[in-house]
């Protein structure tokens, strides 16, 4: 096992390839998100999908299974952020960023906001409990 090689793989996991992928907490399943918007959930033991999330219009940038294991926030570079009900297999929440496509996202440890980096270039700060960011920093060019 040290030497590289794949214990296992899923062929054809995305179409346009897989952009993004997280763990659950336990272990039991995963998520990955692709290049076509899609985001898919995988059962570990049998590597077989059981969901299939799609409302991103453009690549996944990040994801993130929350600490419950029954939720994952997404971002996109079609300017959303999606928060998905795994269990039901819908999603339960929206946010759109005015201008330019999320390149990346990271949760806080509290999991009621998350700061955001995108093609604007800004670092914006959201609670999941509101539509536009809390704060916004500008990023300069060097």
């Amino acid at each position: 096992m040290d030497n590289g090689e794949p214990i296992w793989a899923i062929d054809n996991a995305h179409k346009g390839g897989v952009s993004c992928i997280q763990l659950s907490n336990n272990m039991k399943f995963m998520i990955s998100g692709g290049n076509e918007g899609e985001v898919r959930v995988w059962e570990i033991k049998s590597r077989e999908m059981i969901s299939h999330l799609k409302e991103h219009t453009s690549r996944v940038t990040g994801l993130k299974i929350l600490a419950d294991n029954l939720h994952a926030i997404t971002c996109s570079r079609d300017r959303s952020i999606l928060l998905w009900d795994l269990k039901a297999e819908k999603r339960i929440l929206s946010i759109q960023q005015r201008m330019g496509g999320i390149n990346s996202m990271v949760m806080l440890a509290s999991e009621e906001g998350l700061l955001t980096v995108g093609q604007e270039r800004k670092i914006c700060y959201w609670s999941l409990k509101n539509a536009n960011p809390l704060r916004q920093l500008a990023t300069t060019s060097s």
